[in-house]
């Protein structure tokens, strides 16, 4: 029996990536005044640079991009910021909303805190930032904080393993001989 072979599709043919995106996301905020020159010049060198050396696709590039382009929501001039205004920020990240109105979830706001330290610490290698590096190394992912705790603060957080192990053991009777 002989099956018909499926056309093959290639990433560009389903979700098609392409190099102007990245520039299109910076041309945008420099014409809103989101981003000043000396930022768009910073983030077009520190992708060059990734994209060069490290060989990063053309998603990874627009995918650092835009996350650049959109912190600046949160904090000024990346040449300009102080490690108290990146300390700042995080918390303002914690709580801000998408521009589809929704929380960000926790994962985005790691990736988000993860690109970040990725260019400050390319900044500071290339003498963009006098931010003390260490200071940088210590900034952390955003927690949401309430929904990852308990309702009662009293009460100890218990992991599923845990709480199979009472389940067992409150229905376990033993045999009797």
């Amino acid at each position: 029996m002989t099956y018909p072979v499926a056309q093959l599709l290639t990433a560009s043919t389903f979700h098609p990536i392409k190099n102007e995106l990245a520039e299109n996301s910076i041309r945008n905020a420099l014409e809103k005044f989101t981003l000043t020159q000396d930022d768009a010049a910073r983030i077009r060198e520190f992708i060059s640079e990734l994209r060069s050396c490290k060989n990063i696709s053309v998603g990874r590039a627009n995918k650092l991009t835009f996350t650049l382009v959109a912190w600046r929501r949160f904090i000024g001039p990346f040449s300009g910021n102080t490690i108290g205004d990146l300390y700042a920020a995080i918390p303002e990240l914690r709580n801000a909303k998408s521009y589809r109105e929704r929380p960000f979830k926790q994962n985005t706001t790691a990736d988000i805190v993860a690109i970040l330290k990725q260019f400050y610490h390319w900044m500071i290698e290339n003498k963009y930032s006098d931010i003390n590096e260490n200071k940088i190394h210590k900034l952390r992912r955003c927690n949401h904080g309430p929904k990852s705790m308990p309702a009662d603060p009293r009460l100890p957080i218990t992991t599923t393993v845990q709480m199979n192990m009472l389940i067992t053991s409150f229905f376990w009777v033993p045999m009797l001989q």
